[in-house]
């Protein structure tokens, strides 16, 4: 399988690194203050698990019933995925559909190609922000882009040091998964262990003084409230 062609020039920017890094946050930073499209590798995954709608196990107090088990489509319409994928039972279906599921039978670029499909449906020139690069051959494909001049592409490591994952290792644990693996040579890391406005003045930064600036120089940077380091479960 070849990776799918873009139709016309765009600005990348994608986002990797391990599960409650902060890789959303940092990306609502583009979507909320620079317009960014976001589109994930995982949402042909989201999309295919909720059509599947299986019986899953939740905490007693996710579903305003209290179930103990619920199917996938209730769980998610009642919490959003944000929250829902963060159960350990959710997440690792995510994962067996992306990966043992996925690519391993339909080919390596399946979700990459989705991914291309969704991009190339957006209007020229929309930049578009990825929140969950994981895997090589997603890396490949960008770093393919950047030999196009009319491409802007960035690829941004998150780390959130001595921060302890909620992902747990076992048959249904999600941390040992393929999919958290791979240490991937990025264009440029973040540090995320301050606040919220740290990791953002961080990526503005980064975006604003790189070879092919994305943002303006001394680009502003919202304020919050929070002081410590936000997470994900991407």
């Amino acid at each position: 399988m070849t990776f799918a062609e873009l139709t016309a020039p765009r600005t990348i920017i994608a986002f990797n690194g391990r599960a409650e890094s902060g890789k959303d946050t940092a990306a609502q930073y583009l979507t909320n203050m620079h317009s960014f499209h976001r589109i994930a590798f995982a949402d042909g995954i989201r999309d295919a698990l909720y059509a599947l709608n299986p019986l899953v196990c939740v905490e007693q107090a996710v579903t305003t019933d209290s179930a103990i088990y619920d199917r996938v489509a209730t769980v998610v319409d009642k919490l959003g995925w944000d929250s829902a994928k963060q159960l350990p039972e959710i997440r690792a279906l995510m994962q067996r559909i992306g990966t043992e599921a996925g690519w391993r039978i339909h080919g390596e670029h399946l979700w990459i190609n989705l991914a291309v499909k969704k991009i190339n449906e957006l209007p020229a020139g929309k930049a578009v922000v990825i929140t969950d690069l994981r895997f090589p051959n997603e890396i490949e494909w960008l770093n393919n882009l950047k030999d196009n001049p009319l491409n802007t592409v960035q690829t941004i490591k998150v780390i959130r040091p001595d921060h302890e994952s909620t992902l747990t290792a076992g048959s249904f644990g999600t941390a040992s998964h393929i999919s958290e693996s791979f240490n991937l040579a990025t264009d440029v890391t973040l540090r995320n262990d301050g606040s919220i406005d740290d990791l953002h003045t961080q990526l503005a930064d980064v975006l604003s003084t790189s070879p092919q600036p994305v943002l303006s120089r001394n680009t502003p940077v919202p304020k919050h409230n929070a002081p410590a380091p936000t997470t994900d479960a991407v």
